[in-house]
């Protein structure tokens, strides 16, 4: 019930949060700015974004995240189909 409120206050701060954000992945260098040129300009990020190097880095996080997830899930359906098998043996 509370979703819409808070999707409201999210959506509302993004663009202050996105001029700090985008600073700060700057200041770290976790981005590069605009004047150099990026592979991969990231949008609300005023020009700046990715170059090869980090652009191979977030395709490998997001690589190992998606292979985690379809892990995770795989195995929670192995534990239902399991227990539903539990669950047949014990009724007969």
């Amino acid at each position: 019930m509370a979703a819409p409120l808070i999707f409201g206050v999210v959506v509302g701060a993004l663009p202050s949060m996105s001029a700090r954000a985008t600073a700060w992945l700057l200041e770290h260098n976790m981005i590069i700015a605009a004047s150099e040129s990026p592979l991969l300009a990231l949008p609300g990020a005023e020009g700046a974004g990715l170059d090869i190097r980090r652009l191979i880095v977030v395709v490998a996080v997001l690589a190992v995240a998606i292979a985690l997830a379809i892990s995770g899930l795989r195995q929670a359906v192995d534990r239902r189909r399991q227990q539903r098998l539990r669950m047949g043996d014990q009724v007969k």
